[in-house]
């Protein structure tokens, strides 16, 4: 019930944020963006993406080497290929976190170790992100509008809270001895080996996922750039060092389905304080947008192809 409640609030939000840009924006000028866009740009825009899934990817294999699981990095990119479909195409955008966890334990890792490397995966990224967009903020306040600042704020804020929590064990171990709920939580199996894995990592470990998370995000924004260019955008690299680090910490907030609204409001904002017309900016985000699609679709296949395969081996298994 709680989820379906959540889910018609996304779906709301979402509603009433595209039928502001639909009541607001020249949807023709949008479409003429679109239509005129450089194939070239979007062409390397997509390659580049594709490079930093890879980049992710090595990211989740030095978290798993810190446990000594041993995973090729090509069944890892695939993975975070399939798991990428599953992010674009469910309203949570966390539902490839979770397969990519089932397919790791079914791979022979302990469960709790499989969540926790994804997890963990995920943390980094995250942490990575966000102090490049706190980096960011100081050198754009005046091109940021302050509602958007406070909410990255209490978004960081909030985060780094729980990181620190996770963290600080001593703190934890005291808060469940006071709080009854807290201490049942932490009792149950499966959650304290989760809880004990996040403290086995080794300095180097988390280290190198630091560097493939700075990596991936530098990535993110030169695909940004290109995607600019191929809308007729041309503004410094500087614009987008500022621009992408914020937008991207936006679109963690679960308030609308697949980021739309947000991705396209977030866009119109920011880079219109840049002299950017809305049109261009909401063509950007369609475009950014279309690039994760089409990423998600390419691990929609890889996902039928795993699944037929698995199919007929138990299939031949069985007969």
């Amino acid at each position: 019930m709680k989820n379906r409640r959540s889910n018609l609030i996304k779906i709301a939000v979402t509603l009433g944020l595209l039928l502001v840009m639909v009541f607001t924006l020249d949807l023709s000028q949008v479409w003429g963006a679109l239509a005129s866009a450089r194939w070239a740009d979007l062409a390397i825009a997509l390659l580049l993406y594709q490079v930093g899934i890879i980049v992710r990817a090595y990211r989740w294999q030095a978290l798993l080497r810190a446990f000594g699981i041993t995973a090729s990095l090509p069944r890892l990119t695939r993975l975070y290929y399939v798991g990428m479909f599953f992010n674009s195409f469910l309203p949570s955008g966390f539902g490839g976190d979770v397969v990519r966890m089932v397919e790791l334990s079914q791979d022979g890792a302990d469960t709790s170790l499989a969540i926790s490397t994804v997890l963990v995966d995920r943390i980094m990224g995250l942490l990575v992100l966000f102090v490049m967009a706190l980096i960011a903020l100081p050198f754009s306040w005046q091109l940021v509008p302050a509602t958007v600042t406070l909410a990255l704020l209490a978004l960081i804020a909030g985060v780094a809270l729980g990181i620190y929590l996770l963290l600080n064990r001593p703190l934890v171990e005291a808060l469940a001895r006071r709080l009854p709920p807290v201490g049942k939580l932490l009792a149950r199996p499966t959650i304290a080996a989760l809880y004990a894995s996040f403290h086995r990592y080794d300095r180097p470990a988390l280290v190198r996922a630091a560097a493939a998370s700075l990596v991936f995000n530098l990535s993110l924004i030169v695909t940004q750039a290109y995607l600019g260019r191929a809308v007729g955008v041309h503004l410094s690299l500087g614009y987008f060092f500022l621009f992408v680090p914020i937008l991207s910490s936006l679109l963690t907030l679960p308030i609308s389905i697949s980021g739309f609204g947000v991705r396209e409001g977030g866009y119109v904002v920011l880079f219109g304080q840049a002299g950017v017309a809305a049109p261009q900016a909401v063509a950007m985000s369609l475009l950014f947008y279309a690039v994760n699609a089409l990423t998600g679709l390419v691990g929609g296949v890889l996902y039928l192809v795993q699944s037929a395969r698995g199919l007929r081996r138990r299939a031949a298994g069985s007969s």
